[in-house]
């Protein structure tokens, strides 16, 4: 049965991995079980745990100050805390300060940017993300030219995957456009050419390393409506829409995808 097939997957990882603690091997067996579940609370709550979650993250992956941990194992724990993750949760971190009337995000996110102007710049789309945020949210003087910096950087990148086309537009057309930076417009618009170019008639977008996630799908279809935007193309808006709709087409009135 389902709970059988679980716990056989469960062993199985076990067997090719280090010994779990005895705690996370407790806390999956009262999963299973479902002495852990708890009925659905109301959003601003589970907005609450998510963001105590990733505090907790930032917290065991202090490799680096401001670091964050980009996720965690039932063997090992947290893993190695890493600058860049850090810089994608700068813009969430400071709205939900104000939401959840929660200073302690603020002067996390303070944390997060700082690690990021501590380090070199360098060609990456989260630490650019995290520098816009600097800039826009923080106002702070460095920013913006560091993320143009990185920014450079990038253009030199060659991308082959939907999601990293994606999101490279995504960034590169809101820093042309904070910046007034021509080049990183027109990039901007050849990273969309070339994610609608992986898109399928269908409208999904393939992985050549095996099955499509969601989450990198929904990250691919924010990446193409925010560049449809920035950059006023309307065909990386109805291609952002076709794969919303392939997805919306595999839904269970239950939420679960097939």
């Amino acid at each position: 049965d389902e709970v059988a097939m679980t716990s056989t997957t469960w062993f199985d990882m076990s067997r090719r991995h280090r010994a779990w603690r005895p705690r996370s091997l407790r806390w999956v067996i009262q999963d299973m079980t479902g002495v852990a579940r708890q009925p659905e609370q109301a959003h601003r709550i589970h907005l609450r745990v998510t963001l105590e979650w990733l505090c907790r993250a930032q917290d065991g992956g202090r490799a680096a100050s401001g670091s964050m941990a980009p996720g965690w194992r039932f063997e090992s724990g947290w893993l190695p805390g890493s600058v860049d993750v850090a810089g994608r949760l700068i813009e969430t971190f400071l709205p939900a300060a104000d939401y959840l009337a929660w200073p302690e995000l603020r002067s996390r996110a303070c944390s997060m940017l700082n690690a990021l102007l501590a380090q070199p710049d360098m060609a990456s789309v989260d630490r650019i993300q995290g520098l816009i945020a600097g800039h826009l949210q923080f106002d702070h003087p460095e920013s913006l030219a560091r993320a143009v910096h990185s920014g450079h950087a990038l253009l030199e990148v060659a991308m082959q995957a939907a999601n990293q086309h994606a999101h490279a537009a995504h960034v590169l057309a809101r820093l042309g456009s904070l910046s007034g930076h021509a080049t990183f417009q027109e990039a901007a618009r050849h990273h969309v050419d070339a994610a609608l170019g992986l898109q399928t008639p269908c409208g999904w977008f393939p992985c050549a390393r095996g099955p499509t996630s969601t989450s990198a799908l929904a990250g691919i279809i924010h990446g193409l409506i925010e560049a449809a935007h920035l950059l006023d193309d309307r065909r990386a808006l109805q291609a952002g829409r076709r794969a919303a709709q392939a997805m919306y087409d595999h839904l269970h009135l239950d939420g679960w995808l097939a």
